[in-house]
Formats: C-alpha cells, sequence, structure tokens
C-alpha cells in the first residue's frame, strides 16, 4: 500500500454495536473487519493517527487469557465493505485412546485413537457457540470410536486367534486405527480442521480417509460448501485443474472430463470433503476417492487469490495468521 492510500485510511474504534450502514456488521466486539467510510460506523467515533502503518501487527492480543474490548475497523475514503480482518484464537488438541486386548492372554490388539478439540483459556468465554460446537464434535469422536471397536470386536478376535495359529512368534499388534487431528485455521472468523483416519483391520492393506469440518467462529455453524462459495457452478472443474497442476504423478489421475464429473457428484451430494486455511480451500481426497487404491490420497489447494469470484469474502483469510 503506498504512502497516499495509508493517509485515506482511518482507524475508529466501537464498543458494541455496528451501524446496519456498513455491509459487514458484527455485534463482536474482538472483531476487525473493513468497511467502505460511507457507511457510518458508530455514533461516537474517534480518530487513531498513526497506528494504520502497523495494521498487520497492531492487533496482536499480548496473551490469551487477555480479551479485546473493542473492535477497529479501517475504512477507506469511498469504498464499499471489504474482506474482514481476522484475529487468530487459540486452542487445542488431544489425543484419546481406547484399546482392545484378547480374552485369552490378555495381548493388545488394537490401540485405537481419536481427538478432542477445545479452545484455550478464555476463547470459550469469547466464542460459547463454538466451543459448543467443538465439544460436540469431540464426544461424537469418541462415541464413534466406542462404537467401532464394540462393532469389529468379534471379527478383530476371530482373526487374531487364526493369526496366532499361523504367526505364533509374531507379537506385534495386528490391527490399528488412528484419526489423527489437523489444525487448518482458527480464528475470529473461520475454526476450520481436518483429519485424516488411518486403518488397517487384517485386509489387504491399510486406508486412508479424510474428513474435514470448518465452522463459522461467531455462530458455531458447522458450514457447507454452499455457505462458503458464492456460486458453485464451475467449481469442480476448478478443483481438476488444481489437482492436475499441483500432483506430482499427475498421470495416475482420470481423465479431466472424468475427475470433474466425480468430484461434481461430491458436490452435488454435499460429501466433497474440504477444508479452509489462510491460503485457500482445501480439498481432500482419500483412497479410492478419485480412482483406484494404487492412486493413493490426494490434497488439492484452491487459492483464494486466484479463484476468488468463488469465495464469499466474509470467509477469505486476511489477517494475522495462527495455526495449532
Amino acid at each position: 500500500m503506498s504512502r497516499s492510500e495509508r493517509e485515506s485510511f482511518r482507524l475508529f474504534y466501537c464498543q458494541k454495536k455496528i451501524s446496519n450502514n456498513c455491509k459487514l456488521s458484527y455485534n463482536r466486539c474482538s472483531e476487525v473487519y473493513l468497511c467502505g467510510k460511507g457507511g457510518r460506523i458508530m455514533k461516537k467515533r474517534m480518530i487513531a493517527a498513526g497506528l494504520l502503518a502497523g495494521l498487520c501487527t497492531v492487533f496482536v492480543p499480548s496473551a490469551v487469557d487477555s480479551p479485546w474490548q473493542m473492535t477497529a475497523s479501517a475504512c477507506e475514503e469511498g469504498q464499499e465493505a471489504r474482506t474482514p480482518f481476522c484475529l487468530p484464537l487459540a486452542y487445542s488438541s488431544e489425543v484419546v485412546t481406547e484399546t482392545l486386548r484378547d480374552k485369552q492372554d490378555g495381548k493388545l490388539m488394537i490401540e485405537a485413537k481419536t481427538y478432542a478439540v477445545t479452545l484455550s483459556g478464555k476463547y470459550a468465554e469469547y466464542y460459547p457457540q463454538l466451543q459448543q460446537t467443538l465439544t460436540r464434535i469431540s464426544k461424537e469422536k469418541k462415541s464413534q470410536l466406542h462404537k467401532l471397536l464394540r462393532n469389529w470386536k468379534q471379527d478383530f478376535q476371530s482373526i487374531y486367534e487364526q493369526r496366532k495359529q499361523a504367526m505364533p512368534a509374531d507379537t506385534s499388534t495386528p490391527f490399528s486405527y488412528e484419526n489423527s487431528f489437523m489444525g487448518l485455521r482458527a480464528d475470529s472468523h473461520v475454526f476450520s480442521f481436518a483429519s485424516s483416519a488411518y486403518s488397517y483391520f487384517g485386509g489387504a492393506h491399510p486406508t486412508l480417509y479424510y474428513d474435514a469440518v470448518t465452522i463459522d467462529t461467531r455462530t458455531g455453524k458447522v458450514l457447507k460448501l454452499t455457505d462458503v462459495l458464492q456460486k458453485t457452478a464451475g467449481f469442480a472443474a476448478v478443483i481438476a485443474d488444481e489437482a492436475i497442476a499441483q500432483q506430482e504423478y499427475r498421470d495416475q489421475l482420470p481423465e479431466r472430463s472424468e475427475s470433474i464429473r466425480l468430484i461434481q457428484e461430491m458436490i452435488d451430494s454435499d460429501s466433497l470433503v474440504f477444508g479452509l486455511d489462510n491460503d485457500g480451500m482445501k480439498v481432500y481426497f482419500g483412497n479410492y476417492a478419485l480412482g483406484s487404491y494404487a492412486m493413493g490420497t490426494m490434497v488439492v489447494t484452491v487459492p483464494y487469490k486466484t479463484h476468488a469470484e468463488f469465495f464469499c469474502p466474509q470467509y477469505v483469510f486476511t489477517g494475522i495468521m495462527a495455526k495449532g
């Protein structure tokens, strides 16, 4: 940004309510966003001179337990609503483990793992709806893990007995399941993460599947693809083209037309696995998602900057980076 452009900016501070004249209007005082000066920001405003040059650094919380008391809004002369400025928030994840042992010799058959995630410090108080959603998801993951082991218990036991007879000297743990947490983005507008579920239950080979969750930080709503995109028409082709450009072994991908067809089916059935990070959308393809097992898994990035016409501005990252 040039000096003249910086000088055309003005900083305003407010406490709780923002005028509806701005297209982007939020009530939480921990938000920072950009809007046009044509919309009155507040009844009482105060110009803070000399701060804008450090816009990308001045909004860093001093500590996890320090709440934001004011909202900062940067407004440019004659401009309309802009992408929200994102403030980082803190969170933590933990590994949840459950085991099954052979009922006869007591040896470990499987150590299965999943995850739980929660906001750190007072962020749970600042964003109660988000915390409720994270608590629900964590409980669901624990419940799913328990159900998986319960449903597979007899099969594990049977395969384990056969294995003991065929390979009595083998003392390794025969089965494996691990659903690993991967943080993507955690800020005042979006909380997004993915997980990779690796499993081996005694078949020909292990499998790897992906899951991902993107949440509106303020409302706690789990966002669908149609919530974060302004349009979906043509987006399957965008993903397919980015996959071709990004994958080292692109010759193992299906034909472009077939990839578009498969991805479009995922979009139409709301089964496309995606998350949002600081750079764009991550699209995850597990084993068999786009082709044979031999093709492996794939993660494709759809950059915000390159495909800005697709993304809803309120979910595009602009601000201070924070990853867990």
